[in-house]
């Protein structure tokens, strides 16, 4: 599980350096978390059965530290709407992915979060 929480992290910091901008660095955030889940589904309920908590993606204070260094790019740009604080975005994003996980409806994961990432985005972006 370390290992894997290990590579998530260095994906993530990848994705911080790169150009891209806010919206797309949020979409590949939660596709790079969610093809982590995916491939090792079978690793994280183990961890969830041991620890008898919510499976919970990688969020030590780099990820969150990488999110809110997103949202306030996105912000500062523009892109994001100043009217929604950090906090609830970042609560929000947390959400978005543990109803991936935990989701009981019959859509694949991988698009079940590429639904809810749509909404997301639409709700956070700023409306030209």
């Amino acid at each position: 599980m370390a290992q894997k929480i290990s590579e998530a992290k260095r994906s993530l910091e990848e994705l911080n350096q790169s150009s891209i901008n806010p919206p797309q660095k949020i979409s590949q955030i939660l596709l790079i978390l969610g093809k982590i889940f995916e491939d090792n589904q079978q690793l994280f309920k183990l961890y969830r059965n041991q620890s008898l908590s919510p499976i919970q993606p990688p969020h030590g204070p780099e990820f969150k530290d990488l999110l809110v260094n997103v949202i306030q790019e996105g912000q500062e740009n523009g892109e994001f709407r100043v009217t929604i604080p950090i906090e609830i975005v970042t609560e929000m994003f947390m959400g978005l992915i543990q109803s991936a996980i935990t989701s009981r409806s019959q859509i694949p994961f991988k698009e079940n979060l590429k639904y809810k990432l749509a909404l997301f985005l639409e709700g956070l972006t700023e409306k030209k």
